[in-house]
């Protein structure tokens, strides 16, 4: 009996660990190959992966030959050239005095969307040939809350560029604030020394916000890609407000909060970047915007997301064409073929078709007609399960042997 109920548990278990074809994916894109014969081929992820996946790490993907058998396929992040040093221009904002009107107690610079790593020091060059004073350094990452990062007195006698040491910190506003003589800004620029090679970005459609409440603007993005960044088209230039942002991955779930950001476009209109993410999933996001002078104006905001540009490297198994195929309910890969990104064999390029609907299971064979004396057979089914049945209780019912000794 225990062999018995072993085997039939061990047969329940085949349709789970059976591979799902290619039509019971949401989505199917046929590969398009390079010129000429290779082992292993290379493709960028499109976007739809990320709109039509089921699990966050896009693991319910499968690549299938012209037979529908899957092959062996790894993931990897696209980088681009390791950078080199590098002199980023920084936006400057008065810093209102509360003592005096009309007259500013320092400077707040923008970094927002700039290399967060490796900073090296922070360059300003003054209207004045010759100026001497003290100022104060600090960094903050929502402009509300912030570190002193240094005081120092700045001395400049022949017009070159003075330097503040940044000690490697990388918040998105830097603030000078004056502590005796102010000076005249003519430029600043933040120093980036060299550093490792960025991970390529791959970018989303823009998002045209829903209008919620006053001052309530509603994005959904249609997808849950590990965001890295974030870009705001304003509806209108010379724009200044402060935004608090919200987020969630469903919409049954509690508004989360994500950052504040200030939200200022002067001249003319381009997007702003609003944060460096580091990997949120979050589809849905929610804009809050102080209205008490004015928001955003007329118009609504457009959002766009961008997230690591991520690449399929997969074995030529097989005959093509071959296909990608994603989004499973119940399907997903623990276990990736990681040894083909180590492999000395060089990857051939390769490419997507238009993509394909999916989602639907393939209909059972066609069963043969009845044949004309199939009650006959039914009947001496029958008898034999009966006869089995009766052998079974015969078996129960005599008893077992005793031991002797």
């Amino acid at each position: 009996m225990r062999r018995i109920a072993s085997a039939l548990l061990a047969l329940s278990a085949l349709p789970v660990l059976a591979s799902p074809t290619a039509a019971e994916f949401a989505r199917r894109q046929p590969i398009v190959l390079g010129a000429g014969p290779a082992a292993l081929h290379r493709l960028d992820l499109p976007a739809d992966v990320y709109r039509f996946s089921a699990r966050r790490d896009v693991s319910d993907l499968q690549v299938f030959n012209a037979a529908g058998e899957a092959v062996p396929w790894a993931i990897s992040p696209s980088h681009g050239q390791p950078q080199p040093a590098r002199d980023y221009p920084l936006p400057a904002f008065p810093l209102p005095s509360l003592a005096k009107a009309n007259r500013s107690a320092g400077i707040v610079l923008d970094s927002r969307g700039l290399p967060a790593s490796n900073r090296a020091y922070l360059a300003l060059e003054l209207e004045q040939s010759a100026y001497r004073g003290r100022v104060a350094l600090s960094a903050s990452d929502d402009g509300e809350r912030w570190q002193p990062l240094e005081s120092r007195e700045l001395l400049q006698l022949s017009g070159s560029a003075l330097r503040l040491d940044l000690h490697g910190d990388g918040s998105r506003y830097l603030r000078l604030d004056w502590l005796d003589k102010p000076f005249k800004l003519r430029r600043a620029s933040l120093h980036v020394g060299p550093g490792a090679a960025e991970p390529l970005l791959q970018s989303g459609d823009w998002i045209a916000a829903k209008p919620g409440a006053a001052g309530e603007y509603l994005f959904d993005l249609g997808m849950r890609a590990p965001l890295r960044r974030l870009e705001l088209a304003l509806p209108n230039p010379n724009t200044s407000a402060r935004g608090v942002w919200y987020k969630r991955e469903r919409p049954d779930q509690p508004w989360q909060n994500a950052f504040s950001s200030e939200l200022t476009q002067l001249g003319q209109a381009s997007t702003l970047l609003l944060e460096n993410l580091d990997g949120d999933s979050d589809r849905y996001w929610r804009l809050v915007v102080d209205t008490r002078q004015g928001g955003l104006g007329a118009g609504l905001p457009r959002l766009r997301a961008s997230w690591p540009r991520q690449q399929l490297t997969f074995a030529a198994r097989g005959q093509p064409p071959f296909m990608l195929a994603y989004g499973h309910p119940s399907f997903f890969i623990t276990d990736q073929a990681n040894t083909l990104l180590n492999s000395p064999e060089p990857a051939q390029p390769a490419a997507l078709g238009p993509a394909l609907a999916g989602g639907v299971r393939p209909a059972p064979p066609a069963q043969a007609p009845m044949p004309k004396k199939s009650p006959w057979l039914w009947g001496s089914l029958l008898l034999a399960v009966g006869l089995l049945g009766w052998i079974s209780y015969r078996l129960i019912k005599e008893p077992a042997p005793s031991d002797t000794q």
